[in-house]
């Protein structure tokens, strides 16, 4: 296959920028993106041995090795990384989905996990796993996004000027979150306003923002430059200093917060399992998302009592995946939080790196509300943790009991409490056992 200019089509599943997280190579495009310490296309003659056939390459690499030309596809690309977020754009651009953007200097992660709890019963949705909010983090979480999804949530993070422009493409939230600003110029920043500006680009074609109007720099950019570019957007803007029209009383007690929220000539009565300042301002960010999201789906009347019932089951999120010591000689891998196909592909990757001389094993839970027929996903997920040496597999829950055929060999519990009463326990030595459930699973028990 000749080397190809055009612009950039692919019919592969995958997306890879780290070759040592190859698990499915024949559905793989590798993007071979050069940075400080690393050059992805030292890998490309490996990665054909192993298996994948199609690559986004720079020019110059094409210039120096013409003798690979008949080995595989190779899209040329003057930066593999703008070609792989220029890919990622048009994908994007096939759904007609409400996407939410998260930006800011603090809480992105916690605001994109809280608020995918708050709404995972009701929509089918596609979020970024765990932290990834880079330029090459954010276009491989959007490349999940399918036929089946509802609703993507996605954060963005930058650290210098100009690289907002192509996240925005790539994410073209209607939506926007604003979670916070700083107060100490970022690293690459001119000042505490450019950041502010920068940041806001995520926002340019967006419907409504909402953010804390009480961080005065970032009201007045919201509004001067904001506006300027796109008149059209709402704002919430909200306050705990009764600036405003939508102001909330915070009302801190030993173990819990009460918050009167006033929205809309209306009152709202919240109750919040933390105390601290981070967690009530994240979850208020949740609260405004989750009820103009909810309206597509639930009566409004309802809508208070469910966020509430929700909310009552929040709890922080671990920032990065940890490896634990174990008892038998066993270390763990704890993400007992939430379990989506993104964030298991993750969790395996982390697994992958650390070349401990011990027997693969995993714990699941089923992964809920894909949108995909359970047949399909728990076929991906075999092919998923076969890709990733898993020797040992125990599922928790009704799907993969329904479904256990589709592995070569696999343990099942309907729920935690029958694996805890069982003898598996006493089994587990010498190994890296991942653990990742759903929230509603219970996994911290384990």
């Amino acid at each position: 296959m000749p080397f190809l200019n055009t612009s950039i089509q692919t019919k592969k599943s995958q997306i890879l920028t780290d070759s040592r997280f190859l698990s499915q190579p024949a559905e793989t495009l590798f993007v071979a993106i050069k940075g400080t310490r690393h050059d992805g296309h030292a890998y490309i003659e490996e990665l054909i041995e192993k298996g994948v056939n199609e690559f986004i390459v720079s020019k110059e690499w094409a210039t120096n090795h013409p003798e690979s030309e008949n080995k595989a596809t190779f899209h040329i690309a003057a930066q593999p990384l703008s070609a792989l977020q220029e890919l990622v754009a048009v994908h994007r651009d096939q759904y007609n989905i409400p996407v939410v953007g998260i930006t800011g200097s603090n809480g992105k992660t916690i605001v994109k996990e809280w608020l995918s709890t708050l709404l995972h019963g009701d929509f089918k949705l596609a979020k970024s796993p765990r932290s990834y909010n880079s330029q090459i983090g954010v276009p491989l979480s959007v490349w999940q996004l399918g036929a089946h999804h509802e609703l993507g949530i996605f954060e963005a993070g930058i650290s210098q000027p100009a690289e907002m422009q192509a996240l925005q493409q790539v994410i073209k939230p209607d939506i926007g979150i604003f979670t916070n600003i700083g107060t100490a110029h970022a690293e690459g920043f001119r000042s505490q306003k450019q950041k502010i500006t920068e940041k806001l680009r995520l926002f340019r074609q967006s419907r409504l923002l909402i953010y804390c109007q009480d961080y005065a720099e970032l009201d007045e950019e919201i509004r001067i430059f904001l506006k300027a570019v796109n008149p059209q957007i709402e704002l919430i803007p909200w306050s705990l200093k009764q600036k405003g029209h939508t102001t909330i009383e915070v009302n801190k007690k030993k173990d819990h917060s009460l918050l009167a929220i006033y929205w809309n000539g209306d009152e709202y009565d919240l109750r919040l399992p933390f105390i601290d300042d981070a967690s009530i301002e994240n979850a208020i960010h949740c609260f405004f998302a989750a009820f103009l999201l909810l309206k597509r789906k639930v009566a409004e009347e309802q809508i208070p009592e469910l966020i509430q019932h929700r909310m009552d089951e929040l709890k922080p999120v671990p920032m990065r995946l940890e490896l634990k010591e174990g008892i038998n000689n066993c270390y763990l891998i704890d993400d007992s939080y939430n379990n989506d196909f993104g964030g298991l592909s993750m969790a395996l990757n982390f697994m992958n790196q650390h070349h401990i001389n011990r027997k693969k094993t995993v714990i699941l839970s089923d992964v809920l509300q894909t949108g995909l027929p359970q047949k399909d996903l728990y076929q991906q997920i075999s092919k998923l943790l076969e890709g990733a040496g898993v020797e040992r597999i125990i599922g928790i829950g009704k799907a993969f009991q329904s479904h256990k055929k589709h592995f070569e060999e696999i343990t099942t519990f309907l729920s935690v409490a029958e694996f805890l009463e069982s003898n598996q326990l006493k089994t587990f030595e010498s190994e890296l056992i991942l653990i990742k459930g759903a929230r509603n699973f219970g996994f911290e028990q384990i």
